[in-house]
């Protein structure tokens, strides 16, 4: 197996409360001195993103970041953005279409949380529109997740998927996530599915990382089971250790360190 592109998560993947791991930016690094196009796929902005590449001079290392896990920017040197076109304009296209049914439904979970007594926060409807995506905010993890694991048998067939990532709830384009995100970016770069890696840590990540592009897999050992079954049945890796420190031991097994000349 030859990697050419690595994809990674940001929150609970390579990011955490202490940044990004000196252990982990540094395998990054190597890998671009390699020639392997490193991206971020991420629910988180592309404008923060950017903010934290930059603080940890990483950015110059990054091929491309996926932001809202369906916005695809091109890194060119400066550093410039370059969305990925025409996929970004299709991914608008299609959610001005879908955005009112989105938000219909995201109304029905707020409905779901007041039958539950759970307290709950709606996205507006201007960062909605922005982000491509409708949220819901609870305040546990578990409880994002019992919201999702209630909405996903309705969405089923539809044009309309759901993923708890966190506290949060997202309402999105199903042909829109992080899956076919990079499998548009791969596309774009002329490399097959086989030849990216993924990783993720989260339930969000499931479509880059449960096998069904052909993309190889990797979580770290914070992951929940459930996520490291995923990868564990795609053939995947799993760390032993967490967040950037796991991602970085992983990368020395893929990427063992070329021998030095004598």
């Amino acid at each position: 197996m030859t990697i050419r592109l690595v994809a990674f998560d940001l929150d609970g993947t390579i990011y955490d409360r202490n940044g990004i791991a000196p252990e982990c930016a540094e395998a990054i690094a190597g890998l671009a001195a390699r020639g392997v196009h490193c991206v971020i796929n991420s629910g988180r902005s592309i404008d923060f993103q950017l903010d934290l590449l930059t603080d940890h001079d990483l950015v110059q290392h990054f091929t491309a970041l996926i932001g809202d896990e369906r916005w695809v920017h091109l890194v060119d040197a400066g550093p410039v953005l370059r969305a990925l076109e025409p996929w970004n304009t299709e991914v608008r296209s299609s959610w001005t279409e879908l955005e009112p049914i989105a938000e219909g439904w995201c109304r029905r979970l707020e409905e779901q949380t007041r039958q539950r007594n759970w307290n709950s926060r709606i996205s507006d409807p201007e960062t909605g529109h922005r982000r491509g995506i409708w949220a819901i905010s609870v305040e546990t993890p578990e409880r994002a997740q019992a919201l999702a694991e209630w909405l996903q048998p309705q969405l089923a067939g539809s044009t309309l998927a759901c993923n708890s990532n966190g506290t949060i709830v997202h309402i999105y384009d199903a042909a829109r996530d992080k899956g076919t995100s990079l499998a548009a970016l791969a596309g774009q770069l002329g490399l097959r599915h086989d030849e990216v890696l993924a990783f993720g840590d989260g339930y969000n990540d499931q479509p880059m990382l449960d096998g069904r592009h052909g993309f190889a897999s990797a979580t770290v050992a914070n992951a929940n089971d459930e996520v490291k079954g995923w990868v564990r049945q795609a053939g995947g890796r799993i760390a032993g250790l967490d967040c950037g420190l796991g991602v970085a031991e992983l990368l020395t097994e893929v990427f063992p360190p070329t021998p030095a000349r004598t």
